[in-house]
């Protein structure tokens, strides 16, 4: 599930994509957002698809997850010891064990003292590339987790993205209490592993389930509409 900042972002750049008239009205639940395109109003609910999405979740995007959070602990025990301004970009594998206090003093000690200047070095065969960053920029914690934006190209056909909108399709009247008109925004994030899919041409198109549109969204690249 994307956080609310993420379905803005996504939505936002879906928008200019349809035209520079279409703008975010309102950001609220049930549905996520009201849009005017210029004219009419209409409400659009989010949802995000992941490779191998099934009834559990996508094992990709709960990988992506592990890892990050990982970097995040990384981060916090790095800083908790004084550690001075760093950005970090490591490739490492999931659930991945190293203990974090004793890579955080490591870290501490390879960062270089000039700022911008860059270090590597491996932990278990893993890289981990340092660039030391100027005192003005604080505590800078948006560590890059490199395998979680590589991979393989796979698809994504109906039977993948039929339960997420028939979940949706579930809450449709509780949308329309808030708006008649009521699109879906079925986002794939295609600058994470998760999202490396394409559509393939031929599959076939899903009902609208009572929805007005169906959009399928490949973030930032593609907009197609389904339905």
């Amino acid at each position: 599930m994307a956080s609310k900042v993420q379905e803005r972002i996504f939505v936002g750049a879906f928008l200019q994509r349809l035209g520079p008239s279409y703008v975010i009205v309102e950001e609220r639940e049930s549905p996520d957002f009201l849009i005017s395109d210029g004219k009419v109003q209409f409400g659009i609910e989010v949802a995000q698809v992941f490779r191998n999405q099934g009834p559990a979740g996508s094992p990709s995007k709960a990988a992506e997850s592990r890892r990050m959070q990982y970097l995040r602990r990384l981060a916090s025990d790095y800083y908790s010891r004084h550690g001075l301004p760093l950005l970090v970009k490591a490739q490492i594998p999931d659930r991945f064990d190293a203990n974090t206090g004793a890579l955080a003093d490591r870290l501490r000690a390879a960062r270089p003292a000039d700022p911008w200047n860059r270090r590597q070095f491996t932990v278990r065969d893993y890289p981990f590339h340092l660039t030391s960053l100027p005192p003005e920029v604080g505590q800078y914690r948006r560590w890059v987790c490199i395998n979680n934006s590589v991979g393989w190209r796979g698809w994504l056909a109906t039977n993948d993205i039929g339960p997420v909108i028939d979940e949706k399709a579930s809450k449709l009247s509780n949308y329309r209490k808030a708006i008649a008109r009521v699109e879906l925004l079925l986002v794939v994030d295609a600058t994470r592993t998760s999202g490396m899919v394409r559509w393939r041409d031929g599959s076939l198109v899903p009902v609208a389930h009572g929805f007005d549109a169906i959009h399928l969204y490949f973030h930032p690249i593609e907009t197609r509409r389904l339905a």
